[in-house]
């Protein structure tokens, strides 16, 4: 997947001995010079280092080193979110079972699984060792001047460290200040009132101005000078828009519609996480282009409730019942620890270049998983704080308890004591029952999550699986059929590798490196004529597009050489279909003269001169017996 890009190829871990580590901080994710137009501009410095220390620890020939510090960073992660749901939760149970929902959960496969993964998850470690900080520093209102402004200084930095292993992790100060304005109860009638709480708003307004500063200066990294547009300053990045249809819209309609449905399809997945793909692009999620699109009613639903969600924020928790403190405290942990964190992710400050990745949703999950279990318990009558009598006690009185006339009723037995808590035997105690419900459900849940993250796990062992799975999720997805092509190829099922890449070059006929796999793999079906003419259009139309390569970016250039480079020596490969050799050759030679490092044309070079030696060989014992 994204491994070859992050590691292997990358000089700062895969050339240690020539590119110093300081070269880390100035290169992006993909080992491209920050500086250079055609860079992705995703600077995770933190993440790139680890990947540094562990090749040098202990090699890149293996890739099970690199797959175990993934694991052994989630399991330091699900520790540090039993520890960062305590202050939401109030409650070491309600912690505990949240952490190990978190620690379960099938979404965050790809986040573990896959090595580039890494910087999701570090992103992680380091937000939540900055929380724990911030609260710890920042118990209560009357914490000394020192103590917050330790707390709130540790915290920044955290937030630097979290953000140089993964962009989003700059929104911690955004997280600490919902948890300021959701524990000290901040309502709107009170932000302006008294010493401590004009305390609390400067520590917020301290780390809303150091979130800034951390985010401009981090953006400011992104500038580059485009040589090819003089006088143009780059800010963000190249992307592919069909990676990202929604973001890219060009309906206005369209966009404010299409971007909150995939919010809802990451809400769906949270809640039950059977359709799991490693890519979403293109037609995998189709576009919402009208409010008659009845897909349109959730999308204002899930708004309503986002505003529903602030707006209990912003209550005094005193003046709501208790229903609607259970909803405060589950709005406080979605809101500060899914929303908050999710931001940068969502298509809405920025566009970014995916539709939807299940990665993204590593931290985020925290705060579903927090309020799932605010939730449960809230209903099973074992809330942290013990306000909400059973709903389920209830339920189950009204169907067991037969209405009867006063005068039928037995008059009450002597022998029980005016403060026994259960005169009816028939009916549960709340603490015989009751309050193992919420446990039992959510127990339930885990199991099935344990389930569905080791089967997701089995996907991510192999390439082939990986896109299999994805191309059962989402076959109409050109580039899962592509990479699914690819690996029915590599497997030698060139069969159905044909038909596979056969569609993608049908739907889209300007995808040259769909068009050469689908034109070598039927050459290894001997359906040379089909791979013939296709290798053939696609360098007629490569040559055709009247590309000036002096106006190309370096990487852009190179693309186009590798690519012709492929066609030809594809060309040559299949002129052995009829024993032209010597043609053969021309070509495989044309092509690396183009491409020397063209490992297509090297190698099936070698196996042609392979062949010429062996029939020179067999001519030779043919004439001298």
């Amino acid at each position: 997947y994204d491994d070859r890009g992050t590691v292997k190829v990358n000089p700062v871990v895969s050339e240690r001995d020539s590119t110093p580590w300081t070269e880390a901080f100035s290169r992006d994710f993909w080992g491209q010079p920050m500086q250079d137009s055609d860079s992705h501009k995703s600077f995770r410095p933190v993440t790139t280092l680890s990947y540094r220390m562990n090749a040098a620890w202990w090699g890149m020939e293996e890739t099970f080193s690199f797959h175990m510090v993934n694991v052994v960073l989630h399991a330091m992660v699900s520790g540090l979110a039993v520890l960062g749901s305590e202050p939401w939760l109030n409650h070491p149970t309600a912690s505990t079972m949240a952490g190990l929902l978190f620690a379960t959960h099938p979404i965050h496969t790809e986040a573990v699984s896959n090595v580039t993964g890494r910087a999701e998850v570090l992103c992680a470690l380091w937000y939540l060792v900055g929380f724990v900080v911030y609260v710890h520093g920042c118990p209560c209102l009357g914490s000394s001047f020192w103590s917050q402004a330790g707390a709130t200084t540790t915290m920044l930095g955290c937030t630097a460290l979290a953000m140089l292993s993964k962009e989003q992790g700059v929104m911690l100060p955004a997280t600490c200040v919902v948890w300021d304005l959701y524990v000290n109860g901040m309502s709107l009638e009170s932000l302006m009132r008294g010493r401590a709480v004009k305390r609390v708003l400067a520590r917020s307004l301290a780390s809303g101005i150091g979130m800034l500063v951390i985010a401009f200066a981090r953006l400011h990294m992104n500038k580059s000078a485009d040589k090819f547009t003089p006088g143009v300053k780059q800010v963000q990045p190249a992307f592919i828009e069909e990676q990202n249809p929604a973001g890219f819209a060009s309906d206005l309609l369209t966009r404010a519609l299409s971007v909150p449905w995939v919010w809802c399809t990451y809400c769906w997945t949270m809640v039950y996480p059977e359709r799991l793909s490693c890519d979403w692009s293109g037609k995998s999620i189709p576009l919402v282009t009208s409010l008659y699109d009845v897909r349109s009613a959730w999308v204002l639903t899930l708004m309503a409730t986002l505003v529903s969600m602030v707006v209990l924020l912003l209550c005094h928790e005193s003046r709501l019942s208790r229903v609607l403190r259970v909803a405060r405290r589950a709005s406080g942990c979605v809101v500060g620890n899914m929303v908050v964190p999710f931001f940068l992710s969502s298509n809405v400050a920025v566009t970014v270049g995916f539709m939807k990745a299940e990665r993204v949703m590593y931290l985020p999950a925290l705060g579903w998983c927090q309020g799932l279990v605010v939730i449960v318990m809230g209903i099973s009558s074992w809330t942290p704080d013990h306000h909400l009598q059973s709903l389920w006690i209830r339920l189950y009185t009204q169907l067991t308890t037969p209405h009867k006339p006063v005068s039928s009723l037995p008059p009450r037995d002597a022998s029980r004591g005016p403060s026994d808590p259960n005169p009816n035997p028939s009916r549960p105690r709340a603490s015989s029952w009751s309050s193992k419900l919420a446990p039992m459900v959510l127990m339930v849940y885990m199991a099935y999550f344990f389930q569905r993250t080791v089967s997701r796990n089995n996907d991510w062992s192999s390439g082939m699986r990986l896109w299999e799975s994805a191309y059962r999720v989402n076959p109409t997805t050109l580039h899962t059929r592509y990479n699914y092509g690819l690996e029915l190829h590599w497997a030698g099922r060139h069969e159905e590798a044909v038909d596979v890449l056969e569609s993608v070059v049908i739907e889209k006929p300007d995808d040259h490196s769909a068009r050469f796999a689908f034109g070598v793999s039927a050459f290894n079906i001997r359906r040379c004529d089909e791979a013939r003419a296709a290798v053939q259009d696609g360098l007629k139309d490569l040559e055709s597009s009247n590309q000036d390569p002096s106006n190309m970016t370096p990487k852009k250039k190179r693309e186009l050489i590798h690519v012709k480079a492929n066609y030809i020596g594809g060309l040559g490969l299949i002129m052995t279909c009829w024993n032209q050799f010597e043609q053969a050759g021309q070509l495989f030679y044309e092509a690396l003269q183009l491409d020397p490092t063209n490992e297509f044309a090297s190698s099936h070079a070698h196996q042609l001169i392979q062949v010429m030696q062996n029939m020179k060989r067999q001519q030779q014992m043919m004439q001298h017996p």
